[in-house]
């Protein structure tokens, strides 16, 4: 029969062997998101003119892609039951869950979970319960009292280093793997203070025992040690891998933990509530027969590097045609052959006097045509994620339509990595609620949204009792619901042009339905957009009544005009000309300028030939006054 140590290394030594594989190409997707070139060097010497930019375009669409993915902070699931008797309390074991989900951090550690995947392909969650004491001292006068106060009592999720979790090799998918496992670093006192529910020690004593006597406070990890913007003395990085390395084992009906790499320090019968193995494993891309997925930064990582490539050549280009090498006339120059190229360099030649210095034709600059080649590895790389510039906010789409058709088609694939990873998700809810069914043993505060607000419900173990299972109703929602809205909105801008037309068939578009789903989607009610035309027409009769009454009312509120004609004498001299005055005045205006007013009134026109209007329309005016 064999030993639990057999047993363990059974399960464990050729996962181990295989993760162990995997670690170097993770490090490779690491110094892809950190921007970390392994192609590129770094010039120095004679070539420390050449350019060495490395942007972080990957971790740029990764963060613009986890924001998609992950648009929410706050939890949000239906619960469903087959139970008839429970449906009444969907809403308490909603509440209980959600509420216990947002005080561990949900939103942050979802994210950060979805990051993580988009990284390493996978980020594993193990669930489990956890229960927190404080400790206070109490001042009696018999002397001071330690007590101890639960501060946290509730499930917890935690995210693992993919390096410290590997899982059954024959599993395609987590529900079918046979076990697990998750490797920590503790303490020797941090091993010996964790506890079971009853307050017993959880691992093996005499074990524990055992391993202070061989532990020296010095064991190291086999994992080289990474140094990133953050951590840049690597000094994060040698303290988190110090301490005793403790793996768990877990499979369906068994525990069994290994400390310090031969001491088997608890090797116990599963008696948690939870049916299959305590984890889950997020993925954005899943991955052919794999519980792991696709990382993106696999798939960024090489047209990052030829970005940097192309740029960087293109800036060295642009050195060049604006300093280039020149030639220099020298008899001899025995270090000509080492001479470097590099812009505003000489080269010694033999020329004539006239021709002593010269510029040197660089063939084949063009830096232009690099920056083009930049912009088609930049769009492969948009194209990867499905984070295209028309969902950054952007558009370089030729028209609208393609703009549209590039957002929609990049919606879709964002909304298949929500799914997989509400899918995740989905599970770790579902612990949570088994859990609770298994330790709550009291009733629990929790606050829920009534008809009049909020308000406190107390939940009781016995209204989550049940088979339950949860569906996300957040993300998923959302993308469904923009693409729904692209959908109508399309449809109205082709069918709108034919409104009012009727078939052959006499049949015609209803656009009530259409109308109504799409002001539902933009969060506006139905009713106030979509009635009926007899209300329609009386409420616009009803509007042009009320304009009219105030148009009278205002009209009402002039001040009166005033009574009879008026002044006839203003109303002739503000209209009347020279031709309209009588024969008398006319004779008095041209004496007045010294003309004679004989025969006025035969021979008016002739007497006033060659007279300007000017000179007449003074003479009015003088006459006048």
């Amino acid at each position: 029969m064999a030993t639990p140590l057999e047993t363990f290394d059974h399960y464990y030594q050729p996962v181990r062997q295989h993760i162990q594989s995997l670690a170097s190409k993770w490090d490779s997707f690491e110094n892809a998101y950190n921007g970390v070139s392994e192609q590129l060097k770094k010039p120095t010497g004679d070539e420390s003119w050449k350019s060495y930019n490395l942007h972080k375009y990957a971790l740029q669409q990764t963060h613009t892609a986890v924001a998609e993915i992950v648009p929410e902070d706050d939890p949000g699931f239906d619960w469903e039951t087959d139970n008839p008797e429970q449906n009444d309390y969907a809403d308490v074991v909603e509440a209980l869950v959600n509420d216990q989900l947002r005080k561990d951090e949900y939103g942050s550690k979802k994210y950060l979970s979805v990051l993580l995947a988009a990284v390493y392909g996978g980020c594993p969650v193990k669930t489990s319960w956890n229960t927190q004491r404080e400790r206070s001292v109490r001042l009696t006068p018999s002397g001071p009292v330690v007590e101890y106060r639960i501060v946290t009592d509730r499930p917890t999720a935690t995210l693992i280093d993919p390096r410290d979790f590997g899982y059954d090799l024959r599993a395609r998918s987590f529900s079918e793997a046979r076990f697990a496992y998750h490797r920590m670093r503790l303490t020797v006192e941090e091993i010996e203070s964790r506890k079971k529910a009853d307050g017993s020690p959880l691992y093996d004593v005499g074990e524990v025992k055992k391993l202070r006597e061989w532990f020296d406070g010095n064991a190291s990890s086999d994992r080289p040690t990474q140094t990133y913007d953050n951590d840049a003395g690597g000094e994060v990085e040698r303290q988190r891998t110090k301490g005793i390395e403790v793996i768990e084992m877990w499979t369906h009906n068994r525990v069994i933990v290994r400390a310090g790499g031969s001491f088997i320090i608890r090797n116990d019968e599963r008696v948690d509530p939870i049916p299959g193995l305590p984890f889950d494993v997020v993925t954005i891309l899943p991955a052919l027969n794999d519980v792991w997925g696709m990382s993106l930064m696999q798939l960024l990582r090489d047209p990052q590097e030829h970005t940097w490539t192309l740029e960087n050549g293109s800036l060295n280009l642009l050195k060049l045609a604006l300093d280039p090498p020149r030639s220099v006339d020298v008899i001899s120059d025995p270090d000509n052959a080492d001479r470097a190229w590099k812009p505003g360099q000489t080269f010694p030649t033999s020329m004539t006097a006239k021709d002593a210095v010269q510029t040197l034709n660089v063939q084949g600059i063009d830096p232009l045509g690099s920056l083009s080649a930049v912009a088609q590895q930049r769009e492969v790389m948009e194209y990867i994620t499905g984070i295209t510039s028309e969902v950054s906010g952007q558009s370089n789409a030729d028209t609208a339509t393609q703009a549209a058709l590039n957002q929609r088609q990049a919606k879709g694939r964002i909304g298949k990595m929500i799914a997989s990873t509400n899918r995740a998700w989905s599970g770790v809810a579902k612990k949570f609620l088994l859990l609770d069914q298994a330790f709550m043993d009291y009733t629990k505060p929790v606050k829920m949204l009534g008809q009049r607000g909020d308000e406190w419900v107390h939940v009781s173990p016995q209204m989550i009792g049940g088979e339950w299972n949860p569906r996300p109703k957040a993300s998923t929602q959302d993308a469904i619901k923009e693409l729904t809205k692209q959908n109508l909105s399309e449809f109205l801008s082709v069918a709108l042009p034919v409104n009012g037309m009727v078939s052959a068939s006499g049949k015609a578009i209803d656009w009530a339905p259409i109308v109504e789903q799409l002001a539902e989607l933009n969060g506006i009610p139905a009713q106030s957009v979509v009635v009926d035309a007899q209300q329609l027409f009386e409420a616009q009769q009803e509007q042009t009544v009320a304009e009219a009454e105030a148009q009278a009312a205002a009209q009402a509120a002039l001040p009166p005009e005033p009574e009879g004609p008026p002044d006839p004498q203003v109303k002739i001299f503000e209209s009347m000309s020279y031709k309209d005055l009588p024969d008398g005045a006319q004779a008095a205006m041209l004496e007045s300028i010294g003309l004679p007013s004989d025969n006025v009134a035969e021979d008016n026109e002739n007497r006033i030939t060659g007279y300007s209007e000017g000179q007449l329309a003074r003479s009015s005016s003088s006459a006048t006054e």
